[in-house]
């Protein structure tokens, strides 16, 4: 995909746009530049757009939207804009941007909000987010340190969007950052986000069905809990531990993650912990990224490595954490379009598996009769129960329409 940055104001159109009367006053300056378009006037959208299409038409993606804190609804209005945008060339792809605040009502398009020029990656700042009704959050992970600059990926990997950011100096691709060590780690990292692709593509779709954030606090889950507001959760089911993300480097192998009351898995194994209390590590592994599991989770996992989100689909690995009964629905549809709106079940697929603890069963219905090429077709399925040795792994089963 091949995205553009844009500002909120005029160069080259300053004169047009001040006759029209569409440029705001010198006051809502935010100290990058004058001339910023108010987008509130539906003449000045129209106007806009039309001077946008071309650049939709030869192959930009999606937009990243900079510096538009001019009034409190610039954001919203300037993603209205650039809804039509996509409405005239392509009508039928789903809106995407990238926005330096947000405003309520854009998460509606939907347009994504990074954490704003302090590139704070933590899960805190996820939290805050969400409260404000924002699901599609990312920060800046562009850390000058290799260190905190994997802690970023790392503390990434379960945002609902995860990005990587250029400020100055060497680019922050991971091949240029660090030791053998720290290129391993953020190869995990990478390899883990493409793992739960599956699962947190889902959830992105419950939250557009149901209202259902990615990431939200443990409270939503453990209203009682004392720490829950204060503690990161995705999905209902997995807890990441959190490290700094601050650009010092005091304290970057240190981490610290609260379990609410019930049983916990560390992830991929058999043992459990008890909760109600917080871990700490003073120095953790570089490499290792630490998260749990609550006992009565279903996640489904792309099986394969892959390299991009359009490699996704073939075998799918769904793992039960046993102690409870769990349910999960797995979503998959073309990735791009809206015919998941427009057409709903025939352009959706839609897999719902349900564990019944006290059988140790598990079964899935199918809804929808999506049938693209990304779809998965075969399935292992791996139990994870307290203190076993290693977890039990069934044969390969096909997935079927009729379950």
């Amino acid at each position: 995909r091949f995205g553009g940055i844009r500002k909120p104001r005029s160069y080259s159109n300053v004169n047009y746009s001040e006759a029209h009367n569409w440029i705001m006053s010198k006051k809502s300056s935010v100290g990058a530049g004058d001339n910023n378009w108010n987008y509130s006037t539906p003449e000045m959208r129209e106007w806009y757009s039309s001077k946008h299409l071309h650049f939709l038409k030869d192959g930009i993606d999606f937009w990243w939207n900079d510096e538009g804190e001019t009034q409190w609804f610039t954001y919203l209005f300037w993603n209205m804009a650039q809804q039509q945008e996509v409405n005239a060339v392509k009508p039928n792809q789903r809106h995407f941007t990238i926005n330096r605040a947000f405003q309520p009502g854009m998460q509606r398009f939907p347009a994504v909000t990074w954490s704003g020029d302090r590139q704070d990656c933590s899960h805190a700042m996820m939290i805050e987010f969400t409260m404000y009704g924002q699901p599609y959050i990312a920060c800046d992970m562009t850390s000058p340190d290799a260190t905190v600059l994997v802690r970023q990926y790392q503390n990434a990997v379960f945002m609902p969007i995860m990005r990587v950011h250029q400020m100055h100096g060497t680019p922050r691709f991971p091949f240029l950052w660090g030791t053998t060590e720290h290129q391993q780690a953020f190869r995990n990292a990478l390899n883990m986000r493409y793992r739960f692709l599956p699962y947190l593509y889902s959830l992105a779709h419950a939250a557009h069905r149901y209202g259902k954030p990615i990431g939200h606090p443990a409270s939503f889950e453990f209203p009682t809990y004392a720490l829950g507001d204060s503690t990161y959760m995705v999905g209902g089911t997995i807890i990441p531990a959190d490290v700094s993300t601050s650009h010092s480097t005091q304290g970057e192998n240190m981490t610290s993650v609260n379990l609410p009351p019930g049983i916990w898995y560390p992830y991929n194994s058999c043992k459990t912990v008890t909760g109600n209390q917080t871990l700490t590590q003073q120095n953790a592994s570089l490499v290792d990224m630490e998260f749990y599991i609550r006992a009565g989770a279903i996640l489904t996992l792309n099986s394969d490595t892959i390299q991009y989100s359009d490699e996704i689909g073939g075998k799918l690995t769904v793992q039960v954490y046993a102690g409870d009964n769990a349910a999960f629905d797995m979503v998959e549809d073309d990735g791009n379009s809206l015919d998941y709106i427009n057409k709903q079940d025939a352009a959706t697929k839609t897999t719902s598996f349900q564990w019944k603890d006290s059988t140790k069963t598990i079964s899935y219905q199918v809804s929808g009769s999506f049938s693209g090429s990304n779809l998965f077709s075969e399935a292992v399925f791996v139990l994870f129960e307290n203190g076993c040795t290693t977890p039990q792994s069934s044969n390969i089963i096909q997935l079927s329409h009729e379950g």
